[in-house]
């Protein structure tokens, strides 16, 4: 029987932010690279909504298995993304609509843990805790489309949700 690794004080296992391969492979490393504050941020996220954060799935048979930490060889690694530094993950929660939560998401950013959110994507939330400190404060909003990056603070959220309904 596997040890599933649960992180103390989430309702989060390791497996959920690595992939499936390196999980089986060295369980006893798969968390050394996962940022505690990344972490955190899931399970402020699971709290607020009060249902399931899906980040990878793939070890109980579902297709999520790279949306967590990325590593060289994997199908999705790029040497620059958040998810190769364990700063960021893609999340879906299921019978909710992804630009309602990114919505939410926008306007509880403090609250919440979260520095960068991803715009323009359809079918999940990307969220990260990358070194957007040089913002003060404000959130990170990448247009997945163009690649702008613009920072929001907490008003004009308000004008950012009101332009994407």
């Amino acid at each position: 029987m596997i040890n599933w690794q649960k992180i103390p004080n989430t309702n989060f296992f390791v497996i959920e932010f690595v992939p499936k391969e390196y999980f089986l492979k060295r369980p006893d490393r798969a968390s050394r690279y996962l940022s505690w504050e990344l972490i955190m941020v899931a399970q402020n996220i699971r709290d607020y909504f009060s249902k399931s954060v899906i980040i990878n799935n793939a070890a109980w048979g579902g297709d999520r298995n790279y949306s967590g930490l990325r590593l060289p060889g994997d199908p999705y690694y790029s040497q620059f993304s958040d998810h190769s530094f364990g700063q960021a993950f893609d999340f879906i929660i299921e019978g909710m609509d992804p630009l309602e939560i990114r919505q939410e998401l926008a306007l509880n950013y403090q609250d919440l843990g979260i520095t960068m959110l991803e715009d323009g994507i359809s079918s999940w939330n990307h969220v990260g805790i990358p070194y957007f400190h040089c913002f003060h404060g404000k959130l990170a909003i990448v247009d997945k489309t163009s690649n702008i990056i613009t920072a929001y603070n907490r008003q004009e959220l308000f004008n950012w949700k009101a332009k994407a309904a």
